[in-house]
């Protein structure tokens, strides 16, 4: 299958799916108003259109074009200039609190008394 032809199956596949969900709703709200008689049918009928969706989508997905190999970047020489150093690390209430949290799961948390 060809990438458009993947495409309108998806499409179709979409259309089918819509159109099943929509009578889902129709027979849940007439469960819902005591009018069921066809409530499973619509459910089998959602969920196998749903299925269909998906392999449509992966097979769609997979016929994608893939992004262009960029070339690796040139490692850095002696003449570049050297990385500035990283400014010193300021501890915040919300570090302290991640802290308190990963000591608790590692079974070091001691509880205030």
């Amino acid at each position: 299958m060809t990438r458009e032809e993947r495409f309108a199956d998806l499409k179709a596949a979409t259309s089918q799916l819509a159109a099943a969900r929509r009578s889902l709703a129709d027979q849940q709200f007439n469960a819902r108003h005591g009018v069921a008689h066809n409530l499973m049918f619509a459910t089998s009928h959602e969920h196998v259109a749903y299925h269909r969706w998906l392999r449509a989508h992966e097979a769609l997905a997979a016929t994608e074009p893939k992004p262009p190999v960029v070339a690796p970047k040139a490692p850095i020489t002696a003449s570049a200039p050297a990385p500035q150093a990283a400014a010193p690390k300021v501890e915040t209430t919300f570090d302290r609190g991640r802290e308190a949290v990963a000591a608790y799961y590692r079974g070091e948390f001691e509880p205030l008394r």
